[in-house]
């Protein structure tokens, strides 16, 4: 992965044509992580019987692509795709549009049964993070499972693999923090 973004030669001048083609890569890849991650932590999740995506599920998905995001099949195919995908999402008039739409949503939601809203929130959320670990015998599960037991012995060597693992750990270190202010 990081040929995909890495630039040679001597020139420590970036301007602003490199600087919004590597937004475009980094926001591709991230992209690419995203909605492979959310698609394995769901069969995660279906792998335990739960129809429920917990944030323990992403994590374990995040983890697992942490190791292996730089084996998956068809990745530059992902990526090219994402770019296109990116650029739209940054480009001036989507944002104003989907800023409009919520708008449009936020307001009809808001004269729609606020009351309940608290309570059924409460209840969302618990329903939510109910989370039980997978005792599958998939081969993908199983690395799930000790990718996570052994996370924090891990010593990534591969940038792209630093990387990952710092922000993941961020992600893990906040839900914690939410997880003690709750109770």
């Amino acid at each position: 992965m990081e040929k995909l973004i890495c630039k040679s030669g001597n020139n420590n001048l970036v301007d602003k044509d490199d600087t919004s083609e590597l937004e475009k890569k980094v926001g591709s890849i991230l992209l690419t992580l995203i909605q492979k991650a959310v698609v394995l932590a769901a069969k995660y999740s279906k792998s335990t019987g739960r129809d429920n995506l917990s944030s323990t599920d992403m994590i374990y998905a995040l983890q697992y692509y942490a190791h292996e995001f730089n084996n998956e099949e068809d990745l530059e195919e992902s990526f090219v795709q994402n770019e296109i995908e990116y650029e739209k999402m940054n480009n001036e008039d989507w944002v104003e549009d989907n800023e409009d739409d919520e708008d449009d949503e936020d307001n009809e939601d808001d004269e729609d049964d606020e009351d309940n809203e608290d309570d059924e929130d409460n209840e969302d959320d618990d329903i939510n993070e109910e989370f039980c670990r997978s005792e599958s015998k998939d081969p993908i599960f199983v690395k799930m499972n000790e990718y996570h037991d052994t996370w924090g012995s891990w010593d990534p060597t591969e940038l792209s693999e630093k990387v990952m693992k710092s922000a993941i750990d961020k992600v893990i270190n906040e839900i914690d923090m939410l997880e003690i202010i709750e109770t």
